[in-house]
Parts: C-alpha cells; structure tokens; sequence
C-alpha cells in the first residue's frame, strides 16, 4: 500500500481537527446554560474552527496555484498595444 504524501496527510490531519473543534463549538452553543470555564472553551474552539477553515482554503489554493500557467510579465517600455 503506497503511503500517502504529506500534502494529503497535512490536509486530512487540518480536516480533522477544524471539523473536530467546529462539532465541540457546535455542542457548546446548543446548550442552554453553560458556565465561564464553558465560555472560554467555546471561544478557544470557535476560534480554531474558523483558523482551521481559513488553513484548509490557504492549502487547496496553494496546490491549485501549481495548476495555472505562469503569466509572463508585462513590459512597460512595450508600447505595440498604443
């Protein structure tokens, strides 16, 4: 069985984990009464949850980003489109 590659492994460990703090903030926030120690939890996952969405966007577009042809850059002193 082929091991997988760590780019794989970076973003099932990045699911994870955002989906594991998104469900705890989740559960906190369905609770009707929750105490200050509860609170903070809730903030510390919240928190996590939306880093970790913000880390999985910045992988998969950094892997699509090897997908898109370069584009050459442009030469200000070329003026045939005047």
């Amino acid at each position: 069985m082929k091991r997988p590659q760590i780019y794989q492994q970076l973003l099932i460990v990045s699911v994870l984990f955002t989906a594991l703090s998104g469900g705890a903030a989740t559960y906190l926030a369905s609770q009707p009464q929750i105490n200050p120690q509860q609170s903070e939890l809730f903030q510390t996952f919240k928190g996590l949850f939306e880093k970790g969405v913000l880390g999985i966007g910045g992988l998969v577009l950094g892997k699509m980003a090897g997908y898109f042809p370069p584009q050459p850059p442009s030469d200000p002193d070329n003026n045939a489109d005047q």
